[in-house]
């Protein structure tokens, strides 16, 4: 995923533990550049609840798409 978004890994390492703990549990991986924001924080505020993420883990999400999304 680094390697891809051109982002280095330890920017990418916490927040995108979480993604691949919750998110991917039910759903293909994608990086943040494939929507914009507003659809992503729809996405994880929709779905903090069903994938049992702390407030905590769902503003690291949300760190994450901010800082690698193509906005």
């Amino acid at each position: 995923m680094a390697e891809v978004s051109g982002k280095p890994y330890g920017a990418l390492k916490k927040d995108h533990k979480i993604y691949q703990e919750k998110c991917s549990q039910c759903h293909v991986q994608r990086l943040p550049s494939t929507a914009g924001l507003p659809e992503w924080h729809r996405k994880v505020k929709s779905m903090a609840t069903k994938a049992q993420l702390s407030s905590e883990d769902e503003k690291f999400l949300q760190v994450y798409q901010d800082e690698f999304s193509d906005r």
